[in-house]
């Protein structure tokens, strides 16, 4: 009888794991009266909310996380990576490798999130980054991402920071907690962390207004840039694309446009940009070559009528309006007969 009991505790808490996850699903989505139903059941049982373990993935875990000629996979248990500069000691393998001490990869702490950022046009390969609970770790390509003074070899190591901007026990921004991080990403020159409560912070390497605070020369620091409540964000080695918790966009860095019929040009302060539609994105994207001359093009997905919403550079048709006319106002992706709004 004691084990039947167990079973159907057991039974119970499943239940109500997968009722949390739907209901925080339809509390997001604004359907409230579904939500109030399951918020009822819910409090039927006095099972605590840490009985319930997370979702595995959310629609901002980078899940496959894709660099020059590697990738890098996020599992239930933790990373996978393979391709060049994959290995622990920066060497490269056709083989996905998993990220642990066990192979290498000498973290302290449980793996949180992890990022790769390189320079595919300027030939360089890429730099990988694993934050754990106990600090940034580095490894690959020197100079791809970060400064080279900031690392001492290809091999896995602790990112070096230095103060006043950055602990150097976590390789972290300066009172910044691992866990405070809720997105990291990086590409040619730079990293980016998104923290829990919408704060930016910005390491750049070639181009200072990246950082976005104002910043009028490069140095090895971390930068808190001048914007809040950001909920989503994309980079570039160009520029940075964010979006606020109010559905207010903005842009920063050394090639940025505003999709209000204006030109391109750099800016080192977030700038609030022509919203393309009422309301937050579903998801943002942004795309940017390292040929020189070149600039930037923006996406938006609209949630409401389902359209992709982009402008920028066009030259090979990556706007998808069947042209390959450059566009500075949000225009709307088209279907594949070039007859109307892909949907």
């Amino acid at each position: 009888m004691k084990k039947v009991e167990q079973l159907f505790i057991l039974f119970l808490t499943f239940c109500r794991c997968f009722l949390k996850n739907i209901f925080s699903f339809f509390q997001s989505n604004k359907y409230k009266s579904i939500s109030a139903l399951l918020f009822l059941v819910l409090s039927l049982n006095k099972i605590e909310a840490q009985d319930c373990p997370s979702l595995p993935f959310t629609n901002d875990s980078e899940i496959l996380i894709e660099g020059y000629h590697s990738t890098m996979v996020r599992t239930e248990s933790g990373f996978v990576i393979w391709g060049d500069n994959a290995l622990a000691n920066g060497g490269t393998t056709g083989t996905p490798q998993a990220i642990t001490p066990a192979n290498g990869y000498t973290y302290n702490g449980t793996t949180l999130l992890g990022t790769i950022g390189d320079d595919a046009q300027g030939g360089a390969n890429p730099q990988n980054f694993i934050l754990t609970t106990a600090g940034m770790y580095v490894w690959g390509q020197e100079n791809a991402v970060v400064d080279g003074t900031l690392t001492s070899s290809e091999a896995f190591q602790l990112l070096t920071v230095t103060t006043p901007t950055g602990n150097p026990v976590t390789g972290m921004p300066l009172g910044i907690d691992p866990t405070d991080v809720q997105y990291m990403s990086a590409s040619k020159g730079v990293i980016v962390l998104l923290t829990n409560s919408g704060d930016v912070y910005v390491m750049a390497d070639d181009d200072f207004e990246l950082f976005g605070d104002g910043a009028t020369a490069l140095d090895l620091n971390w930068h808190k840039t001048s914007v809040s409540n950001i909920s989503n964000i994309k980079v570039t080695g160009k520029a940075i694309f964010a979006m606020n918790s109010s559905g207010d966009y903005f842009t920063w860095g050394n090639v940025t446009a505003l999709g209000d019929g204006t030109g391109f040009t750099s800016r080192n302060m977030p700038t609030q940009m022509t919203a393309p539609f009422v309301g937050q994105a579903y998801s943002l994207a942004v795309t940017a070559s390292s040929d020189g001359g070149d600039t930037m093009s923006y996406y938006a997905l609209n949630p409401n009528d389902k359209k992709i919403y982009t402008f920028g550079e066009n030259k090979n048709g990556q706007l998808g309006i069947g042209t390959t006319t450059n566009q500075l106002s949000w225009v709307i992706v088209q279907n594949a007969d070039n007859t109307g709004d892909l949907e």
